[in-house]
């Protein structure tokens, strides 16, 4: 079977009929060995109206050429040890893909004509843009196409199963009001083990979240109405979003580099849209790959943790000003209670003193919904 895909309009630039277009958004930075699978499981997708878009967060270890030389045919993915998942990426799909390389700008404006036809979109960010201003030049760049309904967005570690985005867009169609819709995200290493049933349940007191079902045993069906009762925002590795969502609530926020944009992107659009899920729509996760945060990762690569508690206090002083000091409250009693278990990484972390200085404020202007 050929998995090669042409996007060519049916009907013209920004014809509005029948459009059930997606556009699939991987954030990759330093990555490519983890995007290579993520992509094949992603041209094997059942909904075939998609455009891939990879956006690179400024890498120095060749990413997209390496990407390029997999859509050409001169590299394949490795089918690896994961046997339960394999068949999601193995054997290749047939090559070549076609693809076109833009530079931000570029794709800022949507690219030209030469793009219209292109499977597979890779766009060179420039520099380490975190993860809302990555993912926001490959939004930049759909929007400015005006020929999609929907929006993907993906981390780079992640493999899906073939009905992934289909279930996903029934579930859209289903459910019009529904601006950010979540997948069954599930352990790469243990895939019978949820990291998160579509996102998290958010405690608006301490300015912290718990991923609903996390590390619960997957039991199919899932109660999707429970699931929704305690859904606050979908979890960042598996986005779903609506270009109505989008128009109206804009962009990914980009004042935090990292973590808490789900959460703020999801208040944005709070009282004109509602959040989803589609259990179905399973994604399976390397969760912590490059964070360091979690179970496939290193720990606390480049100092991702102390964003993790940084941008607590910063969202709550935007979000929470009156309950700022439960939070700080809070991030003490984490400190001292890595004292008393000696946990001397996460308290080196918690007691440095730009931790603790009083936030700054929002900045002006800029994506904040």
């Amino acid at each position: 079977m050929v998995f090669l895909l042409s996007n060519a309009f049916a009907a013209g630039k920004g014809d509005r009929t029948e459009i059930r277009r997606c556009y699939v958004i991987v954030l990759n930075w330093n990555g490519w060995a983890l995007t290579l699978p993520c992509l094949e499981s992603l041209f094997r997708q059942t909904h075939e109206d998609k455009v891939i878009v990879v956006c690179d967060n400024g890498s120095n270890d060749g990413s997209l050429d390496f990407i390029a030389a997999w859509a050409e045919g001169r590299l394949d993915v490795v089918k690896g040890a994961q046997s339960e998942l394999t068949d999601l990426w193995f054997p290749p799909i047939s090559k070549p893909v076609s693809y076109i390389r833009l530079t931000r700008m570029e794709a800022a404006k949507g690219g030209d004509d030469v793009a219209l036809g292109a499977s597979l979109v890779l766009i060179e960010n420039g520099a380490n843009l975190g993860y809302g201003g990555g993912c926001n030049v490959g939004l930049q760049f759909a929007l400015a196409r005006h020929d999609f309904e929907f929006v993907w967005i993906l981390n780079n570690d992640v493999v899906v199963t073939p009905d992934s985005l289909g279930t996903l867009i029934d579930e859209a169609e289903r459910d019009p009001d529904a601006g950010i819709i979540g997948s069954t995200v599930l352990y790469f290493d243990q895939p019978a083990t949820v990291q998160a049933l579509g996102g998290a349940k958010f405690n608006f007191w301490f300015a912290s979240a718990r991923p609903i079902g996390w590390n619960s045993a997957l039991r199919l069906p899932v109660d999707r109405d429970s699931v929704l009762r305690k859904l606050d925002y979908i979890a960042g590795a598996a986005m779903f979003v609506t270009r109505r969502f989008l128009q109206e609530a804009g962009l990914i926020p980009e004042h935090f580099f990292l973590y808490f944009e789900e959460i703020s992107w999801a208040l944005a659009g709070q009282g004109h849209f509602r959040l989803g899920y589609a259990p179905c729509s399973i994604v399976y996760h390397h969760e912590g790959f490059y964070t360091g945060i979690g179970r496939a990762g290193k720990r606390d690569q480049g100092g991702t943790e102390f964003l993790l508690y940084r941008n607590r206090l910063i969202f709550a002083r935007r979000y929470l000003p009156i309950r700022l000091p439960v939070v700080y409250a809070g991030l003490l009693f984490a400190m001292l209670d890595a004292l008393y278990r000696r946990d001397w990484r996460l308290a080196r972390t918690l007691c440095r003193p730009d931790l603790w200085a009083w936030p700054r404020a929002w900045p002006k202007g800029g994506t904040d919904g």
